[in-house]
């Protein structure tokens, strides 16, 4: 994992994790903040409910409160994903006795772990909604300071474009805020 910039919008340093499958990624990684919100690009239709649980189980455990998910069979990830989560909340799933044990507390919208998939967007849309609307529950929030992009087997012009996204995220928005304002229909 390899820090790229910092988002000064949303007030994180941003991380890319480039690994060759699923199974390469460590089963628990620490960053600089307690929390962190992470952008899942996995071209994943054909991986087993095992493989995404594992990966989903790595990143709260690392203290991921909010999961957003990108490719083929995205939106199948974003489901195990809710599942697992709803595990780890009521207690089914082992955690470590540190940092993320709080995360597995219920009852509360303010503690709530988001997940979302994008499995209609492209991958500038699906990155602009990480840069730009991925807020954790208000009880994360002030801890959350890092923003993780995980490329699971994807080809250089992907990664290089998450790159230039997490370098600098202000340039990456507007740049597609301006390609949105030259699409069909607008004036």
């Amino acid at each position: 994992m390899r820090h790229v910039g910092r988002d000064l919008q949303l007030g994180r340093d941003t991380f890319l994790a480039v690994v060759p499958s699923a199974e390469d990624v460590p089963a628990d990684f620490r960053l600089p903040t307690k929390y962190f919100c992470a952008m899942v690009v996995w071209d994943s239709a054909t991986a087993s409910v095992d493989s995404v649980s594992r990966l989903v189980e790595s990143l709260l455990r690392s203290g991921c409160v909010y999961v957003s998910c990108w490719g083929s069979g995205c939106d199948r990830v974003h489901d195990i994903a809710d599942e697992v989560i709803v595990g780890f909340q009521v207690g089914l799933m082992e955690t470590r006795s540190t940092d993320a044990q709080d995360l597995s507390a219920t009852g509360t919208q303010e503690r709530v772990i988001m997940t979302t998939g994008h499995g209609e967007e492209t991958l500038d849309e699906a990155l602009h909604f990480f840069l730009t609307h991925t807020q954790p529950g208000t009880e994360y929030a002030s801890q959350c300071g890092s923003a993780v992009a995980l490329a699971i087997g994807q080809p250089a012009p992907v990664v290089e474009r998450i790159r230039a996204a997490l370098l600098d995220p202000r340039a990456f928005r507007a740049e597609v805020d301006g390609m949105n304002d030259d699409g069909p229909g607008t004036a």
